[in-house]
């Protein structure tokens, strides 16, 4: 039980790295975006099973279409 756990915690500590990348490149590359959309964005990345900041290369324009129009999406997609 106890390795379960300690399981847990690393995936909770990775995605919460993953948030913290996704938010700070999100705040150096658009910075005048609402937070409820920085939120949808972080939401939707950590979703698609994003489980360490390496991987965020592998997000393309498509995974942002809904939260963001695509000049935005390339900015920030650009900064990883």
């Amino acid at each position: 039980m106890l390795l379960h756990y300690l399981g847990k915690q690393e995936t909770s500590a990775a995605m919460s790295s993953v948030s913290d990348v996704v938010q700070q490149t999100i705040n150096d590359t658009l910075p005048d975006l609402p937070s409820s959309l920085v939120n949808s964005i972080i939401n939707k990345i950590t979703d698609s099973a994003a489980s360490s900041p390496e991987v965020l290369v592998h997000v393309i324009e498509q995974d942002l279409a809904l939260p963001l129009k695509p000049i935005p999406a390339r900015k920030l997609l650009n900064a990883w």
